[in-house]
């Protein structure tokens, strides 16, 4: 009994110490958001030649194509994938809004599953930076391949309904990419949401395209990892906030009377220490990272990234 009450502290005195450490590098990505905020992309050589095309699947209102389309970086575009016969009022709306017409499409035959319709883009100046590509509806991993089948530049982010970009997320994006140009990266992965991946588009297409197993075929070395948040969803916020919340009360509640029953008070202190400390450097990503990184959020990021040593990551897109 004391030797499995020995490894069980010494299991909590990793945790608390990898919570500390992870403390440290928040604390680090924001002094490297604020040092972005004042213009400090210039500062990196390189950033200037990384571009990156936003492709969004699933899109269904204005406001989120406005949002995507308010980015100062020159190298950056917004294609948005919609099928015009199943959703034909909001197609034509978007058409109508950013004054687009239809021009030749010459999607890349390097997605096979891209098979478009027709490519729409905008006679305004201003507005060149948004492609439309009708398809038809199927999965949004399709819609993804046909957004990156017609993309301008090398480096793909998917998003999908409600989500938005973060302030200056495409500058930090691409200066987190040209930090180190002799080393190429396969993809781009902001930790603070465990779905938010910038790809290499010739990593997705020596992997086939998008799929739920793309990241399967990406080595972890080939994996450039940033605490800084480049997405934040509007969508289901107040179910997240009530699931999470629960789930917290129920497992911290069994596992401390578990642990004060079965092996004494000593050891359900050094849990709920342990726990606390999780808790409280997920309050402080939330503060130090942005508004929009709710506490529950950061918490389910947290639960995500420890089950997925067990097993095999998998890719969604909502």
């Amino acid at each position: 009994m004391q030797i499995a009450l020995t490894l069980i502290l010494a299991l909590l005195a990793i945790a608390a110490l990898a919570t500390a450490m992870r403390a440290i590098v928040i604390a680090r990505a924001a002094a490297w958001m604020d040092m972005v905020a004042i213009g400090a992309t210039d500062s990196c050589e390189s950033a200037g030649y990384v571009g990156c095309s936003v492709v969004c699947t699933g899109v269904d209102n204005m406001q989120q194509i406005e949002s995507l389309l308010d980015v100062e970086y020159d190298r950056y575009e917004t294609i948005v994938v919609l099928d015009a016969r199943a959703a034909g009022i909001t197609f034509r709306a978007i058409v109508a809004r950013y004054d687009l017409i239809r021009v030749d499409a010459d999607p890349s035959d390097e997605f096979p599953s891209a098979r478009i319709r027709s490519l729409f883009r905008s006679r305004t100046r201003s507005m060149r930076r948004l492609t439309l590509v009708d398809r038809a509806a199927a999965s949004p991993y399709d819609d993804l391949d046909a957004g990156a089948s017609v993309a301008s530049y090398d480096y793909i982010l998917p998003v999908g309904r409600d989500t938005y970009l973060m302030p200056n997320a495409i500058e930090k994006a691409v200066i987190a990419i040209a930090s180190t140009p002799d080393t190429p990266i396969a993809a781009l992965h902001s930790v603070s949401d465990d779905q938010c991946y910038v790809f290499n588009r010739e990593t997705l297409i020596a992997q086939g395209g998008f799929s739920p197993h793309l990241l399967n075929g990406i080595r972890s070395g080939e994996v450039r990892r940033t605490f800084v948040p480049l997405i934040y969803r509007t969508s289901n916020t107040r179910r997240i906030k009530i699931v999470t919340r629960l789930t917290i009360l129920i497992l911290m509640a069994t596992l401390l009377t578990i642990e004060t029953v079965t092996l004494g008070t000593r050891l359900a202190t050094a849990s709920a220490a342990a726990v606390a400390m999780a808790l409280a450097n997920a309050a402080y990503a939330r503060t130090a990272l942005g508004r929009y990184n709710c506490f529950e959020k950061s918490i389910l990021c947290y639960i995500d990234r420890m089950f997925s040593i067990l097993g095999k990551r998998k890719f969604t897109i909502s």
